[in-house]
């Protein structure tokens, strides 16, 4: 059981920000299986020390290379905390990877 609306912009969300940090011409890889969604890009990854920042209201990355209010990423984590999902980030070197396990 799930609030379809914010299940539509936590999905949105992680892709958008995977389309915007990926170069021109990269893949996004958006799975679902097992009751876990996972967003993958290829862009420059994520910085360590910029992690246990990464799910802050307003915070934007140093290596911000498009627009947005850095509120995407905040927006997350308020809907899986909401569900009681966890959300788990790592750098793909190259990019990032979004997991959430749902249900």
């Amino acid at each position: 059981m799930a609030d379809a609306s914010a299940v539509f912009i936590l999905f949105r969300n992680l892709i958008e920000n995977a389309l915007a940090h990926s170069p021109a011409g990269g893949e996004v890889t958006v799975s679902i299986a097992n009751e876990t969604l996972q967003v993958i890009d290829r862009g420059p990854g994520i910085a360590p020390a910029d992690m246990p920042r990464l799910f802050t209201r307003f915070w934007r990355g140093s290596a911000r290379a498009c627009e947005g209010a850095g509120l995407g990423l905040s927006i997350c984590q308020e809907i899986v905390l909401a569900h009681r999902w966890p959300i788990n980030v790592r750098d793909a070197s190259p990019g990032a990877c979004f997991t959430i396990t749902l249900g």
